[in-house]
């Protein structure tokens, strides 16, 4: 029988909004046309990896979502590398977003 999702309800919250707060930002940084590049496979990836995992997810056995994951990393599925790639680059992206930021910043 599948196991439903045992991750609270704020981990959630903070998980979709900290994705909208990266949309909005890889928009408003391709229209300030700095680091258009990242930015712009940042938001494909933004886009797309919460619906890969959301398809990936159906059905699922293990008891939450990274567990999931994790099994399906070691599995070897590309649809896992692809989401665990697809977020550390948000992470990345993130990290180089704000150095590049402070630096601007402090001149």
């Amino acid at each position: 029988m599948p196991a439903t999702s045992n991750i609270p309800a704020w981990f959630w919250i903070l998980y979709y909004s900290l994705l909208i707060i990266t949309f909005g930002v890889s928009i408003l940084t391709i229209i300030r046309k700095r680091n258009r590049l990242f930015s712009i496979i940042n938001l494909a990836i933004v886009i797309t990896v919460p619906i890969i995992s959301l398809i990936n997810s159906i059905g699922m056995q293990a008891a939450n979502e990274f567990l999931h994951l994790i099994i399906h990393l070691k599995q070897g599925d590309l649809w896992a590398f692809y989401v665990f790639a697809g977020y550390a680059f948000i992470l990345v992206w993130w990290l180089f977003f704000i150095r590049v930021s402070v630096k601007v910043k402090n001149l």
